[in-house]
Parts: C-alpha cells; sequence; structure tokens
C-alpha cells in the first residue's frame, strides 16, 4: 500500500517513482494500492478505483469504465418528482434538473425518460467531477 507516495517530491523524482512502478508491475504482474488527493496521478497510473468510505469499499470499477458510463444530464423537471434511485447528486435551477449519474449514465437516461424528463444535455464527467459527486454523496 502506497499512501501518498508522491507528497513533497519534485516533477523527476516523481515521474521516476511513476516509472519504477509501471515497469514493478509489468515485471511482477502484481497490484499495488495506491492512495492519494492528486487525482490526475490516480487517473494516471492506476487501472482501477476502489472508493471507501468508513472502512466500507462503495465502488471498485475501471477507470475508464466508471468514466464512459457516468454523465451529468440536464432535464426538463417535472413538478413533484422524488429522487431516481441510482442518481448521485442531482439539483433543481431555473425549471431544470442537473443530475450525476456515476457508473450507469445509459441506465439513469432510461429512468429519467420513463420517469418523464426530457433529456436536454448529456454530458461526460472528468474522473475529479465523479470523485467529488461520490464524496458530496457519502458525506
Amino acid at each position: 500500500m502506497l499512501d501518498e507516495p508522491t507528497d513533497g517530491l519534485d516533477p523527476i523524482v516523481r515521474s521516476k517513482l511513476f516509472d519504477f512502478i509501471f515497469d514493478y508491475v509489468a515485471r511482477f504482474k502484481t497490484t499495488i494500492l495506491f492512495s492519494s488527493h492528486i487525482l490526475s496521478e490516480i487517473e494516471r497510473i492506476s487501472d482501477r478505483v476502489i472508493f471507501i468510505k468508513n472502512g466500507r469499499r462503495i465502488l471498485e470499477e475501471d477507470i475508464d469504465s466508471l468514466k464512459e458510463n457516468s454523465a451529468l444530464f440536464v432535464a426538463k423537471a417535472k413538478s413533484g418528482n422524488a429522487k431516481i434511485p441510482g442518481f448521485v447528486t442531482y439539483e433543481e435551477k431555473d425549471g431544470f434538473m442537473e443530475i450525476r449519474a456515476i457508473g450507469n449514465a445509459k441506465e439513469a437516461e432510461e429512468k429519467l425518460r420513463d420517469a418523464g424528463f426530457e433529456v436536454v444535455k448529456k454530458i461526460p464527467l472528468t474522473f475529479e467531477e465523479i470523485v467529488v459527486s461520490y464524496t458530496e454523496a457519502y458525506k
């Protein structure tokens, strides 16, 4: 387990550390757990991501799959709609709903349409937006 392994390192040493990690994983066909608050590093060095909250795993998925299957939907709001299961966060703005679907965008879009929403826009989420959405949803 590497906990914040690049904390305080200059860019040259950080690059050498990443090269070492890549070589080690390739040579020994192993997995290394890597924790960091620098999300660009996680996205660069990791194949999979695990979100842990209070010692419990709340999400585990390939990073590319997670990004492909996550989106922000802007939909016309229908008065009286309750929270639709499967969405991490949503908020109403000027008669429209902004809804973040993490890891289930296709299913989420179907649920929105089935609930009577008109999806106006579907916007891909960055890895950082996905992490922030999960963090906010599981406070």
